[in-house]
């Protein structure tokens, strides 16, 4: 599995025992399924000339129209870790933030837009998830043999995360902040065993059964609210 940023737009790339590509739209994102044949480059041009499709196709998609845009202001809630947060913004020159109890204390500028609120959110979110899955990188790194394995966390709005088997790197989606320990700890695993068998077939399954014999159980719990905008939702 492949992730391919086309014109903006995040698709999951799977090479697959098939005759043909195939494009594939969910509320979950988008993906193609390719033959094995095919190189990434190759399904890349593909998608190139479907992207009209692909974005009309999107926007029949059901989203989260009737849910208010957040303006992330003092009192706004949003998800952290599985844990309801309620926001403070303090006006201050430089950004800087604290977490005390069930208050993310937010300092900005004091004309700061609520586009700029959201994006400082979304830093702090991915801050505070690389410090987060650290630990669970270094202790699964040991337990599974493969050592310190470099990772990344940036904005993915179709995956929880992906792996690079041959530059040996992860990357994780900063939708991640709004899971918990558990889930997180889940998506680090899957993606480590992936070092070891590149597809999802029964080797790979048999790995996660070896490491997290719950897998199944914290995959359903995981991809049973996808956050379609990459962000956390304010409440």
């Amino acid at each position: 599995m492949k992730l391919l940023t086309v014109d903006g737009i995040d698709i999951a790339v799977e090479k697959k025992r098939v005759r043909n590509l195939n494009l594939r739209i969910t509320k979950k994102g988008v993906y193609c399924s390719v033959p094995m044949y095919v190189s990434y480059k190759e399904a890349e041009e593909f998608i190139r000339t479907k992207i009209p499709w692909i974005r009309s196709k999107l926007k029949e998609m059901p989203g989260d129209a009737d849910i208010p845009e957040c303006e992330y202001k003092t009192g706004d809630k949003v998800l952290l870790f599985g844990e309801e947060k309620q926001l403070l913004i303090v006006p201050s020159e430089k950004f800087s933030y604290d977490i005390v109890d069930d208050t993310v204390i937010m300092r900005i500028p004091a004309d700061s837009t609520a586009e700029d609120r959201k994006n400082a959110f979304r830093l702090l979110s991915k801050e505070l998830l690389g410090e987060r899955i650290a630990p669970f990188m270094s202790a699964w790194g040991n337990i599974m043999g493969v050592g310190e394995i470099p990772y990344t966390v940036r904005t993915m709005k179709t995956r929880w995360g992906t792996c690079n088997v041959t530059k040996r790197r992860v990357w994780f989606s900063d939708m991640l902040a709004e899971k918990n320990d558990r889930l997180i700890e889940y998506v680090v695993v899957h993606e480590l065993c992936h070092l070891f068998e590149c597809n999802h077939g029964e080797r790979f399954k048999a790995l996660m059964t070896k490491y997290l014999p719950d897998w199944q159980e914290r995959r359903k719990e995981l991809n049973g609210r996808q956050v379609a905008s990459g962000t956390s939702h304010c409440f």
